[in-house]
């Protein structure tokens, strides 16, 4: 591996240059690791997230449980609770990319369904006044709010943008490098997700003007738009639920405990150790190919890498309140390594907010030099009048839910 210029507490910063020589072929991964403890101190009491049982469960709300698994520690066999999922962890890692676009620390680019008033706010109380991004949307760029939204008039899949969006793949991700870099970082989809736009307790219905013009929404939330049937009743949409729409939250689960119910129980945990792992997979991010910009390849996959390691280092730099009454501090800086491909390891100085987004900028200046460049502003996507109209009405009901008493 190269050496980096500069050195910090007698280990050496990683820069861009440093970066750039591991994703050329000097590391096949880059590992973050924090050691944690409970806020009130060494042996304090936190609570893991509860999870669902088992789909096949007739009792899935009744069969809550944490996620504990058995592993090898010291030779042993030790339990583990699980205090936060990878895809929580993904999501905050995206939320403090967010947050940084806000402070405008960082420029991103970001496709936004567009659902502000022109005064700040709107029909969806986001980070950015009236805009859910994909950096919140839990499909990221293919979630179905943003099927549900139109550019210049047409559906964002049929668009020109949309369509070179969704026609990207791992053997030439440009125009997904261009458009939503972030999902080349944290994949399209989920297993599980919260709907941001909380609209999942809607019923949705068949819309009557479908019927006379197919370039109609098929459904529809507002009963008086629906299609009746000989005795005036309206009717549903496939199931009438928003996730079969794929909207909505899906529940995430956990299979059984490892020895039976004993684990399953939701009144705390206490631990002799927490620790906080990333892994970035710069092997992963090499197989990442653009054939039509060949002059930029390692500069685009530097920036997916650096990208990933802003993500990890804003988010971690957050803190980790959790939830409520899972509140972890440091026992100390991360780790920062970088792993070859015969496990070599180099070590780091723990990388700052200020030198990981120092390094973004970096690199994205690269790539764009080299002819591979960000969209510099936000593809902006409207609504369709069902979509609005649900998020409004979800919007209303929880207004009017919050006023009484």
């Amino acid at each position: 591996m190269a050496p980096d210029t500069g050195v910090t507490g007698g280990l050496p910063e990683l820069t861009f240059e440093g970066l750039r020589d591991a994703m050329g072929g000097g590391a096949n991964y880059l590992r973050v690791r924090t050691v944690l403890q409970p806020a009130d101190g060494q042996g304090g009491k936190v609570y893991p997230p509860t999870y669902a049982g088992p789909e096949s469960s007739g009792r899935r709300s009744e069969e809550a449980r944490y996620h504990i698994e058995q592993r090898r520690q010291g030779g042993e066999e030790v339990l583990a609770a699980v205090l936060d999922s990878v895809a929580s962890q993904a999501n905050r890692a995206e939320e403090a990319l967010l947050v940084a676009y806000a402070d405008e620390r960082i420029k991103v680019p970001l496709v936004v369904a567009d659902f502000s008033d022109g005064g700040g706010s709107g029909d969806y109380d986001g980070v950015l006044g009236g805009w859910l991004t994909s950096l919140e949307a839990s499909h990221r760029v293919a979630d179905a709010v943003f099927r549900e939204c139109k550019l210049d008039g047409v559906s964002f899949r049929e668009s020109p943008v949309g369509r070179r969006v969704f026609s990207s793949t791992e053997r030439d991700a440009a125009d997904m490098y261009r458009y939503c870099p972030t999902v080349l970082v944290f994949g399209g989809a989920s297993a599980s997700k919260l709907d941001p736009l909380k609209i999942e307790s809607a019923v949705v219905y068949q819309h009557r003007g479908h019927v006379d013009d197919a370039t109609e929404s098929p459904w529809t939330t507002d009963e008086t738009e629906a299609v009746r049937d000989s005795r005036g009743t309206p009717l549903k949409y496939g199931t009438g639920k928003m996730s079969g729409l794929g909207l909505g939250n899906v529940t995430p689960s956990v299979a059984s405990a490892p020895t039976g119910d004993e684990y399953t129980g939701i009144g705390g945990v206490t631990f002799d150790r927490a620790e906080q792992s990333t892994v970035i997979a710069l092997n992963s991010i090499r197989k990442l190919r653009f054939p039509r910009h060949r002059e930029a390849t390692v500069e685009a996959r530097t920036v997916v890498a650096a990208l990933a390691l802003a993500s990890v280092v804003l988010r971690d730099a957050q803190g980790y309140a959790l939830r409520s009454r899972c509140l972890l501090v440091p026992d100390g800086p991360p780790t920062v390594e970088l792993v070859d491909a015969y496990g070599g390891v180099r070590g780091f100085a723990p990388v700052t907010p200020d030198a990981a987004v120092g390094v973004l900028e970096r690199a994205a200046y690269a790539a764009a030099e080299a002819g591979l460049a960000w969209e510099t502003e936000p593809v902006l996507l409207t609504p369709t009048k069902n979509l609005r109209e649900a998020v409004r009405a979800r919007k209303a009901y929880t207004a009017d839910q919050d006023s009484v008493g």
